[in-house]
């Protein structure tokens, strides 16, 4: 928050002899006790005692070395909170901000837990869903920890964010958690996607590439390297006291020594972990799309034993322009559900990764209007779509995969539903046709 001016009138009364701005009797304001100072003003002309120390705070604190006056140490409670208000950031936006804000947080919170939880239930009770289930588990697990650990954190520090009283390991553990848990959440889509890339564009190899012990082994490099690059966070916030002494001042931030680097760790994910990851699955995506939509190649799919016996024994023309209606809609649906994902990533991540790499162009130097924008708006515009990232996963599930929906009422609402096409607890065999690619054992 930008202060006001100085106050005409307590400046003309402030002795122009230099940045030590003593007093009449040649000691310096700045060491002056807090009853001596409103001795000083209640003997002058000045109107306004808010302006006073106000203009005194502010002048001692940027002349002496971001140095607290004196008279601060006289004071405590809210008086205290009062005066530190002069020179440290906004404690809160207003109310009418945060409460909305605070209320969407706290609701994707909610949703994306259990939506979550009830993905790992569905996928675990559901064999039929687990050739790509351990990725699906563990992405539920990186964003169940996201929305648990740090969005009322989040919350909690919009509604106060000094004087920090959440603890020394809170203020390492924010970011940090922050950047771990986007970190496995990109490795994993990447990783999730290449998968689904082998088993649609490359069937054949996909038996020798994807497997279970293959797939948990990913998975576990994929949460001991994000932890490994997430540490420099947690090492670089600290809490740290406006004035020294008084704990009403604490805050949790960089150190001066630490912003450098910070800033360039963000310009490092940005490009290694979000632009990278995104342009490849764009690439991936596009010739997944490329492959479901080629025709006359043969790819081995899982077909179930009903519609094999049903076209072994009528061998009718009526049954095979069913089945090729049925791989067009499959396709359709397979690709849409991609295009969705990568979407969401990219719109629900990008302005976050934005916000971390503006203070390279000097922020504190643009127009104050935009600064506004940049802190009200765009940053807490980019932590709300964190939270969505994190929490729509299982609703574009249940949306873009009828086989989940299916396997969800089942296993949640018990209710047995039969499919058009394939049983969810038929076994299918392995047959070459025109490229309706191994679908099955690869998407939702």
């Amino acid at each position: 928050m930008t202060m006001e001016g100085p106050d005409s009138q307590v400046m003309s009364y402030l002795p122009a002899e230099g940045p030590s701005h003593n007093g009449s009797d040649g000691f310096d304001y700045c060491q002056y006790s807090y009853e001596r100072l409103k001795r000083e003003v209640s003997h002058s002309d000045v109107q306004s005692v808010d302006s006073f120390f106000f203009n005194i705070t502010r002048t001692c604190y940027l002349d002496n070395n971001l140095t607290c006056p004196a008279y601060m140490y006289d004071l405590s409670g809210d008086e205290l909170i009062d005066h530190l208000s002069y020179i440290m950031p906004p404690s809160h936006y207003e109310y009418a901000f945060v409460i909305p804000f605070a209320v969407i947080i706290l609701s994707l919170v909610f949703v994306g837990f259990f939506g979550n939880l009830l993905t790992i239930i569905v996928i675990l009770r559901n064999r039929v869903l687990q050739s790509t289930s351990h990725y699906l588990v563990s992405l539920a697990a990186s964003d169940m920890l996201l929305l648990v650990l740090t969005g009322p954190t989040e919350v909690l520090v919009e509604l106060r964010y000094w004087p920090w009283t959440y603890t020394s390991f809170f203020c390492h553990a924010r970011f940090f958690l922050i950047e771990f848990c986007l970190f496995t959440t990109v490795l994993h889509i990447t990783a999730f996607t290449i998968e689904r890339y082998v088993a649609i564009c490359h069937p054949m190899k996909a038996k020798a590439f994807i497997s279970t012990s293959r797939a948990i082994k990913f998975i576990i490099a994929i949460w001991i390297l994000s932890f490994l690059i997430s540490i420099p966070l947690a090492l670089s916030y600290h809490l740290k006291e406006g004035c020294d002494g008084i704990e009403e001042s604490t805050v949790c931030q960089t150190t001066d020594e630490m912003e450098n680097r910070v800033n360039h760790f963000y310009v490092f994910s940005a490009t290694f972990l979000f632009l990278l990851p995104m342009t490849l699955i764009i690439v991936l995506y596009s010739l997944i799309a490329r492959v479901l939509f080629g025709v006359n190649i043969k790819v081995p799919m899982r077909r179930s034993s009903s519609t094999k016996g049903r076209c072994r024994v009528n061998g009718n023309l009526k049954a095979k322009e069913d089945k090729e209606d049925q791989v067009i809609t499959m396709r359709k649906q397979v690709v849409k559900m991609l295009v969705v994902i990568a979407a969401s990533f990219f719109i629900c991540w990008f302005p976050f990764h934005l916000i971390r790499i503006l203070p390279f162009f000097n922020l504190d130097e643009w127009p104050q209007p935009v600064q506004e924008i940049y802190y009200r708006g765009l940053y807490h515009f980019s932590i709300v779509l964190l939270y969505v990232s994190s929490a729509i996963n299982p609703i574009l599930y249940n949306v873009m995969s009828a086989r989940f929906r299916r396997a969800f009422k089942q296993t949640i609402l018990c209710r047995e539903v039969s499919s058009p096409h394939n049983s969810m607890a038929t076994r299918g065999h392995s047959t070459y046709i025109t490229r309706t690619s191994s679908i099955n054992s690869s998407a939702l």
